[in-house]
């Protein structure tokens, strides 16, 4: 639930300020879907993914 507000929030706050209030823009080396820069997004979606992932490794390794 975390995870999905905290995407949520991100891809409003990415469109609010490039788009609505403009305070900062994006690079053109910076990749962008739909407007919204991709790493920020990912961040989100990845990092999480992973720390889960890899807490489940670990905890399967102590019930060996």
């Amino acid at each position: 639930m975390a995870g999905i507000f905290g995407v949520c929030y991100t891809v409003f706050s990415e469109w609010n300020n490039t788009v609505v209030t403009r305070t900062w823009a994006y690079s053109s080396w910076m990749p962008t879907l739909g407007g919204i820069g991709l790493s920020p997004v990912l961040q989100w979606v990845l990092i999480p993914a992973l720390a889960f992932w890899r807490l489940s490794q670990q905890r399967a390794g102590y019930r060996a």
